[in-house]
């Protein structure tokens, strides 16, 4: 036997289509589980409609009176104070990241006796290339050869 009890709500408020109905009415004649969770869901019908009409009608008075007040002596801060301690955080995580990205370049005296090796391009508008030497400091130049990939002569 299939129970109705997911069609006893509408079966209250009168939606279910007439051929519908008649099953659950012909079911609701032989099932008293069905029968007696039919009285339950009258019965909470009626206690929902009860309490909608215990309830005084809304007027404007009653409206202010259901109103939350809102809080005395509370002053709101401005909009940049409220953003002071975002900006703070942002400033120390920038500081961060710095110190850590931050390598110091490790640089020696050639009177230490270690060598530094720089190394220089340059170019003029004209196109022309000043001479080209590897300079190694302490040491002599060496020429790089001229046939270097990517430079015109």
């Amino acid at each position: 036997m299939d129970h109705v009890d997911a069609e006893l709500t509408d079966y209250v408020l009168d939606l279910l289509p007439p051929e519908r109905r008649a099953v659950v009415d012909g079911h609701l004649r032989e099932c008293r589980r069905c029968l007696d969770a039919l009285e339950a869901e009258r019965r909470l019908g009626a206690a929902v409609r009860g309490a909608f009409q215990a309830q005084p009608p809304l007027t404007a008075a009653r409206a202010s009176e259901l109103m939350p007040v809102p809080p005395v002596g509370r002053r709101r801060r401005p909009a940049l104070a409220q953003r002071r301690p975002l900006a703070a955080a942002g400033l120390v995580l920038l500081l961060a990241l710095a110190v850590i990205s931050w390598r110091p370049v490790a640089t020696s005296s050639p009177a230490a006796g270690t060598t530094t090796a720089t190394l220089t391009a340059t170019a003029t508008i004209a196109g022309t290339i000043p001479p080209r030497t590897a300079v190694h400091s302490g040491l002599s130049a060496t020429p790089i050869p001229a046939e270097t990939p990517g430079v015109q002569q």
